[in-house]
């Protein structure tokens, strides 16, 4: 993936984006397998760090919860930064009717 700004996302798709988002293209321009979208946004969150979280059968034993992201936090490891949680991301297909629905305007 090559990251783009946004004014090149606009130049690609041929209307007005998101701005407030990270864009890409794959390293070959070519549009996504799948759903044919040209252009792909960066989505990220906030989840229990993998190494130090442990659950029970996908319960939460007793870790305290992230006050802003209510994700449980883990006791801290080097994997985590001694912090419990870990910001996860992917690049996602988008398209014009994605950015609609997150918008409220279907």
């Amino acid at each position: 993936m090559k990251q783009i700004s946004w004014a090149e996302a606009e130049k690609i798709v041929g209307y007005r984006v998101d701005r407030r988002l990270k864009y890409a293209v794959r390293d070959d321009g070519k549009p996504c397998d799948v759903s044919g979208c040209k252009i792909f946004h960066l989505v990220r969150w906030t989840d229990s760090c993998s190494g130090c979280y442990e659950s029970i059968d996908g319960y939460n034993p007793g870790y305290p919860t992230h006050p802003k992201h209510r994700c449980p936090v883990g006791h801290g490891c080097s994997e985590c930064g001694f912090r419990g949680v870990r910001r996860n991301g992917f690049w996602a297909p988008w398209s014009k009717e994605l950015q609609d629905i997150e918008r409220g305007d279907f």
